[in-house]
């Protein structure tokens, strides 16, 4: 686990805000499919310090924060390229109307220095229009933490935009091959930084996030039958939950609030979907079917679940309420549909289908409609979608073996994570 590396941020005094008429056009632009982006010029920033941490720090941080404004949706980067059009700064002050000509409405300028032995980010933010800063922060770090500063800085920009919390600083957890077993790892979203946090050389599968981002829930063999853990994001804490030999439990969902887990389990004879209070481990059978039902997926109000059964005839997706009842179909195409992800807005579901080999589908809940956002080659399963709804992960064998992928939420801008081989099951923190 690592250390907290922000020590501090120090919000500087914010220049005049845009206006109620601009916040509203900003808060409606980003609610809407087709939106246009705000165009922002990111230019690089000013290295006040000659000390290499600060030089090997300048160029990174920067190319880190750029690729999560450019990635997150939300902004349109205003190319490099034309850069050099505008003059550096006069004596007289930033020149808006330069960067107001080479199409960009906002400007981000920043200077890194050190102070003692921590780096100091000072950033501001510019409506070239009006000619006048609306908003400003300063960092602190660690030197070798700079990408923590580029990700927090990033995501401040989206608050400040969108009101709503970027995803620069979200974790994907997943299971990979590790020698004969299979173990949990973290990464960042961007797939820096991964991190083993099991070593048990056990099969450990299906891991999810807690809401707080606090605790991971998954299946282990470690006791040679498959039974539920809870782990600490650092991987220094686990516990098994209550279970019985034998038994098989897989595919555990955390609730909304945090109180229970829904998964699958055999404990009666047949897999059927159970949920377990995390505090007292008392159990609730909420599917009563001969068929097989398994992989839940909690609605983001916790007052509904999806799952997966064969009760007519071929695997679907159901929804039942979180008691177990009202359980009705909501997949009719393909023959065979499974691993569904319920978005953060509670809209659509995402989940995997199969037609010759599985691809990746949404369905929305309004209009039933149906669109298919992968198409091979190989295999592409197990979508998870991150908090802002914006963009799924997901497991594909599309390069011969397992690997993790992102794309937006409309398929696009398709792009491989994390280690190149064995690994599955993704998770997205919230």
């Amino acid at each position: 686990m690592k250390r907290i590396f922000l020590v501090s941020i120090i919000i500087l005094s914010i220049g005049a805000t845009a206006t109620r008429a601009q916040e509203r056009e900003l808060h409606a632009g980003v609610s809407e499919s087709g939106f246009s982006p705000i165009r922002l010029a990111l230019p690089d920033f000013t290295n006040r310090s000659d000390a290499t941490p600060v030089e090997a720090a300048t160029h990174d941080l920067l190319r880190v924060l750029w690729n999560d404004l450019d990635f997150n949706g939300y902004f349109r980067l205003v190319e490099r390229g034309y850069y050099d059009l505008v003059p550096e700064n006069r004596t007289n002050g930033i020149p808006f109307d330069d960067w107001t000509s080479i199409g960009a409405d906002y400007l981000l300028l920043g200077e890194i220095d050190l102070e003692g032995q921590r780096l100091l980010v000072e950033s501001r933010l510019y409506d070239t229009e009006h000619s006048q800063m609306i908003f400003g922060k300063r960092y602190r770090s660690e030197p070798d933490v700079w990408r923590t500063v580029s990700h927090r800085l990033a995501d401040d920009i989206v608050l400040h935009f969108t009101g709503r919390r970027g995803i620069s600083q979200s974790k994907i957890v997943y299971s990979a091959r590790k020698g004969e077993g299979k173990e949990i790892f973290v990464m960042d979203y961007d797939g820096a930084h991964q991190q083993q946090i099991t070593q048990n050389g056990s099969l450990n599968l299906f891991p999810t996030w807690s809401p707080d981002g606090e605790q991971i829930a998954f299946t282990s063999y470690l006791e040679g039958w498959p039974r539920l853990y809870v782990l600490d994001r650092d991987g220094k804490q686990s516990r098994p939950l209550p279970g019985w030999e034998g038994e098989l439990t897989a595919a555990p969902e955390w609730s909304p609030d945090g109180r229970w887990l829904a998964f699958a389990a055999n404990r009666d004879g047949n897999s059927e979907i159970y949920k377990m209070k995390i505090s007292s481990g008392r159990l609730v059978r909420l599917t009563h079917h001969r068929a097989i039902d398994s992989s839940p997926s909690w609605s983001p109000t916790g007052r509904e679940i999806a799952f997966t059964s064969d009760r007519g005839g071929r695997p679907q997706i159901y929804v039942m309420d979180a008691e177990g009842l009202n359980v009705r179909r909501v997949t009719f195409e393909g023959n065979y549909n499974d691993l569904a992800a319920w978005s953060p807005q509670g809209d659509k579901i995402a989940y995997a289908g199969r037609d010759r080999t599985f691809d990746i589908f949404v369905l929305d809940l309004a209009t039933e409609a149906v669109q298919r956002l992968t198409f091979g080659p190989g295999n592409n399963e197990s979508p998870r979608w991150s908090s802002d709804g914006l963009h799924l992960v997901f497991t594909s064998s599309r390069g011969g073996d397992n690997a993790l992928y992102i794309m937006d939420a409309a398929g696009g801008r398709l792009r491989q994570i994390g280690p190149p081989h064995g690994a599955e099951g993704p998770d997205w923190s919230r």
